[in-house]
């Protein structure tokens, strides 16, 4: 996460906040089909460890493997076929980019077309991993990439070229290096992980169904986010994209901090329901609500507060709106870290045409409504106001309909989870408010922040019983270390 804030901060100097800007409105334009892979991955992610939990059958695993294989080749080959029609054209003749930039804009492209096919033909293998519950495979991967960003940073201060399309090239090659020891490390440890392509027809029907379905989910996700990046483009130019970009880049870094902790919990719940345990799944959704929404709420109380501070001592230039943009998408992500385990036990159950259909038809919504106000004159935060909405009013509708499918407790998930998270959140509100009206120093108000999230977290938010459990694993740790 501290490496990821430092290349940022080297990468929108060095490029410019117009060609940070470019980059994110076009590069995005194929980089949130990426983000499709991570749903995808969760549909082959669901498959293999409802396999690894039931049967657990060496030749029904390499099966789901392959066929995962082929349906990702498709997608390949029709991401291709539209990037390179509909994508150039939309890319040179709609986005507004300065004409001197557009041959520097379609490398980008080009480029970012090219790191999407090495990201998504990762997928089956990636799932693969998290399926096996293999977290230390993961992180070490994790932490090649980051190294790789270092290494971008670097050569974007000593080679004198078009930095811009440098830092797309070398952004692909990372993408390729990671791919690759995915797969290696793959192919070494998990004796399914055969290439190849497979095709039953029972199969391939209930998958493609499921994995229909998530990708519905993933149309909804890029309108939410590219298609807002678009809108913004054309009302106000590269600039705000800048500062959009900016914002998001510094939320997801802190997002993702957490998601790699639910990463965690996904495998867990999905092998607990299909072993019939439904009530342990019910409790690992509990602890994957409070533990993902905490840990992002020490980060993110401090952020907020001392943001403009922060961001003054973190980048030379600050593009307009990037405080205020800032501190909104860490809102946003706040919002959004209580579905996450909510949506693993929908995955769980294989059951999700209702859930998927409802729940992201409402997050499609974002993209029209924006619109619609930007249209009227409306200023470009707005668009992160309607999208914070979506993300409560989609919570709220997440839980009533689990508890219509599979009886959900919401009733003690509420007692349990939200009370507990509503009245710590407020205590820190409160003194959010307070140090901004006694005008305490930016320095000072940051780590007394800091220090009442430690404080009302363990005390407010934190049952007896989960206090000590903390308490023991930690003392265990310091055991082991010494």
């Amino acid at each position: 996460m501290l490496v990821s804030f430092y290349t940022i901060r080297i990468v929108l100097e060095k490029l410019g906040a117009e060609d940070y800007g470019i980059y994110n409105v076009v590069g995005g334009i194929v980089f949130l089909f990426a983000m499709i892979s991570n749903t995808l991955s969760s549909s082959t992610q669901r498959f293999l460890s409802f396999e690894l939990g039931s049967s657990n059958r060496l030749i029904h695993l390499t099966r789901i493997f392959r066929l995962n294989i082929g349906f990702y080749l498709v997608l390949c080959l029709i991401v291709i076929l539209l990037s390179e029609t509909i994508g150039v054209w939309f890319v040179n003749n709609k986005l507004v980019i300065p004409e001197e930039r557009l041959v520097a804009a379609n490398w980008v492209f080009q480029f970012s077309v090219l790191a999407f096919i090495c990201t998504i033909v990762t997928v089956p293998y990636t799932a693969t991993i998290i399926a096996h519950e293999q977290m230390k495979a993961y992180a070490w991967i994790s932490i090649l990439e980051v190294i790789l960003k270092l290494i971008i940073v670097f050569c974007l201060s000593i080679y004198p070229t078009d930095k811009l399309i440098l830092y797309s090239f070398l952004f692909f090659i990372s993408s390729a290096i990671v791919s690759i020891a995915y797969i290696i490390y793959c192919k070494k440890h998990f004796q399914e992980c055969q290439f190849g392509v497979y095709y039953e027809k029972r199969m391939c029907k209930e998958q493609l169904s499921f994995m229909g379905l998530n990708f519905y989910g993933s149309i909804a996700f890029v309108l939410r986010m590219q298609g807002v990046n678009i809108l913004l483009n054309l009302f106000f130019g590269p600039l705000v994209n800048a500062a959009r970009a900016l914002a998001f880049k510094i939320s997801s870094t802190i997002n993702s901090f957490v998601l790699n902790f639910i990463i965690a919990f996904k495998p867990a719940i999905t092998k607990t329901y299909a072993s019939g345990d439904t009530q342990s799944s019910f409790k690992l959704t509990f602890l994957g609500v409070k533990v993902s929404y905490y840990m992002l709420l020490i980060i993110a109380a401090p952020c907020i507060f001392g943001m403009d501070f922060l961001l003054q001592i973190w980048l030379k230039e600050i593009p307009m709106y990037a405080i205020l943009f800032s501190r909104l998408a860490i809102l946003e992500a706040l919002f959004e870290s209580l579905s996450h385990p909510l949506e693993s036990l929908s995955q769980a159950t294989g059951n999700i045409k209702r859930y998927q259909l409802i729940t992201k038809s409402v997050e499609i919504l974002n993209l029209p409504l924006c619109y619609i106000f930007l249209l009227n004159g409306f200023p470009p935060e707005t668009t992160m106001y309607i999208s914070m909405l979506l993300s409560i009013s989609g919570f709220l509708i997440k839980l009533h309909l689990l508890k219509k499918q599979i009886q959900y407790p919401t009733c003690t998930f509420t007692k349990q989870v939200l009370l507990p998270l509503m009245l710590s959140t407020t205590i820190i509100t409160l003194s959010i408010i307070l140090f901004n009206t006694i005008n305490i120093s930016p320095i000072a108000g940051t780590i007394l922040e800091l220090f009442v999230c430690l404080s009302v977290i363990p005390t407010v938010g934190l049952s007896k019983n989960e206090r000590i459990k903390i308490f023991q694993l930690l003392l265990s740790k310091i055991r082991i270390r010494k």
